[in-house]
């Protein structure tokens, strides 16, 4: 009995823990619901070591590219005027201006505004609501009179531009007194910065990404303010690196030796042509010419021998003309050629590698090099071919990078019904096209299929396909059933053929019976008629 009772007390106990640990489960459960469920990650996004990340203040930053290792924006815009840096930069830009216009055929590039769902077909109010909303983006909203960017376009390419250089894309969301957005403008991405960290951030080791905002830094100091929602703070090529500190990872930084060696190839090609550099050959002449008649030829030599800038100007030597001294008139060589130190191909080398950082194909710029590219019997991809594979590489992921942002900063905090997209990156002309529905309607479209793609009445007859294979089968099988119909009515024919016969062998037996008694009634009344005349005669 007293063990029953002990193991009754300790189940009880166990009861009660079990009770309040549910409680407290339960209590923690309301919590984190009354203050809206947030949960974060566990993970340190900041480096807790990095005096530089606390030391950090809003009131003051330097130039420095925070994403980098010590490049500042300077730095990064000086690049970027680099001929063949700006080349690939302009280029880019110009094939992105492409699609920032609303896409007049389905034969042009362009923009669509669109559903989010496309199983749904928008509605009359709908579609009133898609075109005033690409009017709307067309000209920013209200964007435009705040000067910058004056149409859309304009706007893509000047955030562009900041994107290639800072791999930072920053521009302003403008919204009235109700919270709704009235317009975008663009930003200079290299006066934005993060805000520094909070005192709970630092001891977090994570950054509130949802809170944290923006400032905005013009020789040092802090001369704006933004929230988390008023500025749009985008990002190419982001990284879990905590170094980062949640900046970009711009290609020039990358590409600060390799654009170092292109500064200094062109510089020491072009000396050849400035003043002052070494000659590269000397002019020895024999002549008893005076000091001064000497001067005077050696002037006028001058004037016919220098280059543009007075480069390589030839010095001239004379000598005695006494025969036993053995002095005569030669030229010494004493510099190289361009093409003997590699000159063009330590150039094109350059030019591939920052072509190469920037997924774009020196053919792009106009560049071929050699025989690249060219087609023969063993290379069969000519430079289009290259052209197109560096779009689809380089291109194309840039579109969709633009599209995204446009989408979550503008198009969904308008209306999350609708969605920007850029159509025509695999553009066709009307010929391809008609060659495509001809291919379909040979093979597995019917001709009406195809009237019907372009609004068209079927006709009739064009439930067909145009396929030869098609039509023979098609044709056999017409055949076969008319054969079939022929068969059948012959069958018919010989039915009725034998159905007449049966008839007329079922009346042949009382034919005959009644030509029989004919026949009887015919011998008798020959016969009465025989007796009579025999009586008469009597």
């Amino acid at each position: 009995m007293y063990q029953i009772r002990r193991n009754q007390s300790a189940m009880q106990e166990t009861l009660e823990e079990l009770s309040d640990e549910s409680e407290n489960l339960i209590q923690k459960a309301l919590k984190i619901a009354h203050e809206g469920g947030k949960v974060e990650p566990v993970a340190f996004d900041i480096d807790p070591t990095n005096v530089a990340i606390y030391s950090a203040s809003d009131t003051y930053r330097d130039n420095v590219h925070e994403g980098t290792f010590g490049v500042d924006y300077d730095i990064l815009q000086f690049i970027s005027r680099v001929p063949v840096i700006s080349a690939i930069l302009q280029t880019r830009i110009n094939q992105i201006a492409e699609f920032c216009v609303p896409q007049e055929d389905q034969f042009k590039a362009g923009y669509i505004i669109r559903l989010k769902d496309q199983s749904k077909k928008p509605s009359a109010e709908e579609s009133k609501e898609i075109q005033d909303l690409t009017r709307w983006l067309e000209t920013c909203g209200e964007g435009y009179r705040f000067g910058g960017a004056f149409n859309f376009e304009a706007f893509i390419k000047m955030i562009l531009r900041d994107s290639l250089t800072y791999d930072q894309a920053c521009f302003e969301i403008m919204k009235n007194r109700r919270g709704d957005i009235i317009g975008f403008v663009p930003v200079d991405a290299s006066t934005i910065r993060r805000r520094a960290l909070t005192e709970e951030e630092k001891k977090e080791g994570r950054r509130d990404w949802e809170a944290s905002g923006y400032i905005q830094i013009i020789n040092g100091k802090k001369v704006a303010d933004f929230e988390h929602d008023q500025l749009a703070f985008c990002i190419r090529r982001p990284r879990t690196t905590y170094f980062a500190k949640g900046y970009g990872f711009p290609e020039l930084e990358e590409l600060v030796r390799v654009v170092t060696h292109l500064v200094n190839a062109e510089t020491y090609n072009a000396s050849n042509f400035v003043n002052g550099i070494h000659a590269p050959s000397i002019l020895v002449l024999k002549s008893k010419m005076t000091p001064q008649t000497f001067r005077n030829f050696k002037r006028d030599l001058y004037a016919m021998l220098s280059g543009a800038a007075q480069a390589k100007r030839t010095p001239i030597v004379q000598l005695d003309p006494d025969a036993t001294l053995k002095e005569d008139l030669q030229s010494v060589n004493i510099g190289g050629t361009a093409e003997e130190m590699g000159y063009t191909t330590w150039i094109g080398y350059l030019t591939k590698l920052a072509c190469a950082l920037f997924q774009i194909d020196p053919a792009e710029l106009g560049f071929v090099f050699g025989t690249e590219g060219q087609t023969g019997a063993l290379t069969q991809q000519g430079p289009g071919a290259r052209i197109q594979a560096s779009k689809d590489k380089g291109l194309y992921p840039l579109l969709r990078s633009i599209q995204n942002w446009i989408n979550m900063f503008i198009i969904s905090k308008v209306s999350d019904k609708y969605e920007l997209r850029f159509v025509g990156l695999d553009l066709n002309t009307e010929k391809d096209v008609l060659a495509g529905d001809i291919q379909r309607v040979s093979n597995y479209m019917t001709v009406n299929e195809i009237r019907a793609k372009y609004d068209l009445k079927p006709i009739e007859g064009g439930d067909i396909v145009l396929s030869q294979a098609y039509i023979t089968s098609l044709s056999m099988a017409q055949r076969a059933q008319q054969d079939q119909g022929q068969q059948d009515q012959g069958d018919q024919e010989d039915d009725e053929y034998n159905d007449q016969d049966e008839e007329q062998e079922n009346d042949e037996p009382e034919q005959q019976g009644q030509q029989e008694q004919e026949t009887e009634d015919n011998k008798e009344e020959i016969g009465k008629s025989t007796k009579h005349k025999f009586s008469i005669e009597i």
